[in-house]
């Protein structure tokens, strides 16, 4: 069976080659930004749904590089992609690793307001943002000689400073803490954990699927784009 579609576009193209020519090379520029600019919003969407955002500016950074010079249908192309070098990590997976003495800090789902939440789905909120939070200087005089005397002695610096965020070393686990009531009934919960030497990043593809989809759909702009030029010339 013949794909009436196929049919109909292979028909357009004839006719725009043959009568004419000089429009050809329009309407497959045409068919390529279309397709990109259509792979840029699909992967913004994708961005949107999957990944927990700081900002606007992740989605901002997928760009389209459109093809505007050559009339050589052979050379021409048009690009979709990230100017952000994490989104290659996100797109392929990867791992980071620790910056300093301690391990990868990792906000945990209390930073983001969603206690005992799994996965987390939000950022840190204001004052429990990395960048926002001051540590109290551990004082060498209130040093235990064992993890649980040390952990005691800075609970109660922090209350006493009113510096309530702390690094505390719990063993298995390692992380910056908040400190939360008074010396009688203090609560500990954990910000950031800094157990890990190296994260792993799992891969979340966020281009390739959205590239994919619109190649699907290519042929479709390809016919409005054979359509256009044929009106134009006043042969459709």
């Amino acid at each position: 069976m013949i794909d009436l579609d196929a049919e109909e576009i292979e028909h357009f193209e004839t006719v725009l080659r043959v009568f004419a020519s000089r429009s050809y090379p329009f309407a497959v520029r045409q068919t390529l930004n279309a397709t990109a600019w259509d792979a840029r919003s699909r992967a913004q969407h994708a961005i949107a749904r999957t990944m927990t955002e700081r900002n606007k500016w992740t989605r901002g950074s997928v760009r389209v590089v459109p093809e505007r010079g050559t009339t050589r249908v052979s050379a021409m192309e048009a690009a979709v992609g990230s100017t952000e070098t994490y989104m290659e990590t996100q797109e392929t997976g990867g791992s980071k690793a620790r910056r300093g003495r301690h391990g990868v800090a990792i906000p945990t789902s209390y930073a983001a307001g969603q206690e005992g939440a799994r996965p987390r789905t939000r950022l840190p909120r204001g004052r429990n943002k990395l960048r926002n939070i001051k540590l109290q200087r551990r004082s060498f005089a209130s040093r235990g000689r064992t993890r649980a005397q040390r952990i005691v002695a800075s609970v109660q610096q922090a209350i006493k400073s009113g510096k309530r965020y702390v690094y505390m070393d719990f063993g298995q686990r390692r992380g910056i803490v908040r400190v939360l009531g008074g010396k009688r009934r203090a609560r500990l919960k954990m910000v950031y954990d800094l157990s890990s030497l190296t994260v792993r990043i799992p891969r979340r593809p966020w281009l390739e699927p959205a590239v994919n989809r619109v190649l699907g759909g290519m042929d479709d702009h390809y016919r409005k784009a054979l359509i256009f030029q044929l009106r134009r010339r006043g042969l459709y």
